[in-house]
């Protein structure tokens, strides 16, 4: 292995959970997401994600958390859920390309729910 190949930067879980949130549309769409994060749970550490959770934006830790509780890895958000009370200011849409108009909102979260996420089995 040369050294150059010894210096590449890889992805952690935790990077590439944020990442399929910040890139959803194009990995094609949040029930893709889900099923990624659904095999990528037992991957996730809590801390780590915490320690990330201030160098993304906040509608990504809004969304990414509640994917995490939606498919049933809520102990993965718990330790964002504080950051996420303290530093959202206002509510982002799960989808943001969709209305938010009319649709229930998760207070947790400070998440409009305006689509229903289905992982595949």
């Amino acid at each position: 292995m040369s050294s150059t190949a010894a210096k590449r930067k890889v992805s952690t879980p935790d990077a590439t959970a944020f990442d399929l949130i910040g890139y959803e549309a194009q990995i094609g769409g949040l029930d893709a997401v889900s099923t990624i994060l659904a095999e990528l749970a037992a991957k996730l550490d809590a801390d780590k994600l915490a320690a990330l959770v201030p160098h993304v934006p906040m509608p990504w830790a809004q969304r990414l958390c509640y994917l995490l509780e939606h498919v049933g890895e809520a102990s993965k958000a718990k330790l964002l859920k504080d950051y996420v009370r303290k530093h959202a200011h206002e509510a982002t849409a799960l989808v943001p390309s969709e209305s938010v108009a009319g649709h229930p909102r998760d207070a947790d979260w400070k998440l409009v729910v305006n689509a229903d996420v289905e992982a595949e089995a």
